[in-house]
């Protein structure tokens, strides 16, 4: 999924200059936000999970320093970073005061900007140790395989390459995650990145006391969500619930979604099958 940076300066051209310039992927910045004043900013922060604030300290409509004083009353954890024309000493003061991790002088250079970053992307992702990155990739991939092979040829499971990770009584918990919209509005969806950045930020944030274990996303919205237990139903319709209405908020989309409980991952095919033909045969107007 990877980080999650928010740019923020009332030049709105040097903003998308920004976001459109730096090699993003290579510091490990999955998703890009953008705002021009802090109204916007503050409008994405109270949605999303936001990991570092890059921002203007001098605009019109409240400055860089106002923003991060809000951000810290909000008890909001990121990382900070200022940008700024003035090399003012009483404003590199505050920032520091308030957290920032660095006061930067425009105009900089995007090697010089990217290093920094990388310094900054470096230190949150040491911060990040929910799973090892290589056996989260590893047990995507088994759920990838999974799918495919129960979704074509019926085999499942005993094909896959990394089956070692889960042993064959391993009870699982499956969701199938997805638009509740016909088909016509499914291809409505142009940024399909944004999608996946949403279910994967709230599944995790409403799924984790639950052992979610991997959020795979295998088709144009629509994803497997694994909880590596035998989960409680009412419980986890509880927390599906929460998710629905923090989707819709975050995309305007509806959500639906179908469960099957505590299987022995061995057998986990056939589960995956049954809950593939409820998605397909509830879908209104296919």
């Amino acid at each position: 999924m990877g980080l999650t940076i928010l740019l923020v300066d009332d030049d709105q051209i040097l903003t998308e200059k920004t976001k459109n310039s730096l090699n993003w992927d290579s510091l490990g910045i999955g998703m890009v936000f953008t705002a021009n004043n802090i109204h916007e900013a503050k409008g994405i922060l109270k949605v999303y999970k936001v990991d570092i604030l890059l921002c203007d300290v001098d605009m019109p409509m409240g400055s860089g320093l106002e923003l991060v004083e809000w951000i810290r009353e909000e008890g909001k954890d990121m990382k900070c970073i200022f940008l700024s024309s003035y090399a003012n000493f009483t404003y590199a003061q505050k920032a520091l005061r308030l957290g920032s991790v660095n006061y930067l002088l425009k105009p900089i250079s995007n090697k010089d900007l990217e290093a920094e970053l990388k310094t900054v992307c470096d230190e949150l992702l040491k911060e990040h140790t929910n799973l090892n990155s290589q056996e989260k990739k590893q047990r995507e991939e088994v759920w990838k395989k999974v799918l495919v092979q129960a979704l074509s040829d019926g085999v499942g499971t005993s094909n896959t390459k990394y089956s070692e990770l889960y042993p064959s009584v391993q009870p699982i918990t499956l969701v199938l995650a997805g638009l509740l919209d016909n088909s016509d509005e499914r291809q409505k969806v142009k940024d399909i990145s944004l999608y996946n950045y949403c279910m994967r930020t709230v599944s995790e944030k409403y799924l984790r006391e639950l052992d979610l274990d991997v959020t795979v996303s295998y088709k144009d919205a629509e994803w497997l969500l694994v909880l590596k237990n035998f989960a409680d139903y009412d419980r986890l319709e509880e927390q599906l619930s929460k998710m629905q209405q923090e989707l819709n908020e975050q995309t305007a989309h509806s959500y639906c979604f179908y469960i099957t409980v505590g299987r022995p991952y061995a057998s986990i095919a056939k589960a995956i099958r049954i809950i593939s033909d409820m998605r397909e045969n509830a879908i209104p107007n296919k």
